[in-house]
């Protein structure tokens, strides 16, 4: 049976490609990992907005901008937590189910993401005839657009190969290794994306300095001189960021 040679170490499907269950402690520990960040990161994105646009709260109109960082990190997660169900135990998830969820989970990261592509091109284009309509003018929009491109890409392609019978088993089977390293990359694109967006946006605020009177030896002790949405959204970069490394190392 399938799950009886899984067990045992490893099988193939019907088109050929082998399932390796979870193998090492580390993997197990960094996808664990993972998984907290992701939610860090989740419970972030939504307060961030609520604290940097004026008066909380968003909307459609003129705080439509919030909507933006909440559907780009829920997107993120979704697609980096269908990649984590690999690293599933086998008595948790069979392999035919991980397929679905991880398919699943990545259609949902393409939703959210296109939510927050809308979102982020209606506060642009609110502001248009001014310095803050355009879209790539800045790093984080250029590893945005990377990221958007990239995750398209990078689902259609594994639609194809994997989701129909267009390719043939060795195909599949040969693509899977590029397929993996290539998703890990765009986890990296996509944490980095995030991060630049918060710099972009604190830079935006001018709030986020504080003034020191000699050398910062100990910028620790400063900490809760920066306003609150300054720290929040330093520490979403921050757990967007460290998610994409745990995963890495976890999809290794």
């Amino acid at each position: 049976m399938e799950g009886a040679g899984l067990l045992r170490g490893g099988g193939k499907d019907n088109h050929g490609i082998r399932h390796v269950n979870e193998t090492t402690l580390p993997q197990r520990v960094a996808g664990g990992c993972c998984a907290a960040c992701l939610g860090v990161a989740a419970a972030l994105a939504y307060q961030y907005p609520q604290f940097a646009n004026a008066g909380g709260g968003m909307d459609w109109g003129s705080k439509v901008w919030g909507y933006h960082p909440l559907f780009m990190t829920l997107a993120f997660c979704c697609f980096t937590g269908g990649a984590l169900v690999f690293r599933f135990p086998l008595h948790w998830l069979a392999p035919r189910k991980r397929k679905a969820v991880h398919g699943l989970l990545h259609a949902g990261a393409l939703v959210f993401g296109l939510v927050g592509l809308v979102a982020v091109w209606r506060s642009h284009g609110l502001a248009a005839g001014t310095k803050n309509g355009a879209n790539l003018y800045s790093m984080h929009g250029w590893f945005g657009f990377a990221t958007a491109v990239l995750a398209l890409a990078q689902s259609a392609s594994a639609a194809l190969l994997f989701g129909t019978d267009l390719a043939s088993s060795a195909l599949k089977a040969a693509s899977v290794g590029p397929h993996k390293a290539f998703g890990r990359s765009l986890l990296v694109f996509w944490a980095s994306a995030i991060a630049t967006g918060v710099v972009e946006k604190n830079g935006f605020m001018g709030i986020c300095s504080y003034t020191v009177d000699s050398y910062d030896w100990n910028p620790a002790e400063h900490y809760d001189e920066r306003p609150a949405v300054c720290r929040t959204g330093t520490w979403l970069g921050m757990a967007a960021f460290l998610a994409a490394v745990f995963a890495t190392s976890a999809l290794a």
